[in-house]
């Protein structure tokens, strides 16, 4: 749901129609919400991964599965962080 309403808000940016300081101030506003969403998703997320690591200690190659994972899933999501964050930066003038 956080990530349809980011998607929703940023679809509605309109560069033609808007004013600079308007898509500005709509791209800061979504780039800090989005940040404040992935704060809330990765507190919630510690509990749950917490979980099922207990939940599976018993068998090895699940806490390896889940470790090989988490590292893959780490690197790729941080490299996608990074090119939202260049496209907000971009929305909002910061490279100009």
């Amino acid at each position: 749901m956080m990530d349809l309403y980011l998607m929703i808000g940023i679809k509605k940016i309109d560069c033609c129609s808007m004013g600079v300081a308007e898509v500005a101030e709509k791209a800061r506003y979504y780039r800090r919400r989005h940040h404040m969403f992935m704060a809330v998703l990765i507190v919630l997320l510690v509990p749950v991964l917490g979980s099922v690591a207990v939940a599976l200690s018993d068998d090895m190659s699940y806490i390896w599965g889940m470790a090989v994972g988490g590292t893959v899933g780490l690197v790729l999501g941080i490299g996608i962080y990074l090119k939202i964050m260049r496209e907000y930066r971009t929305l909002y003038g910061a490279d100009a």
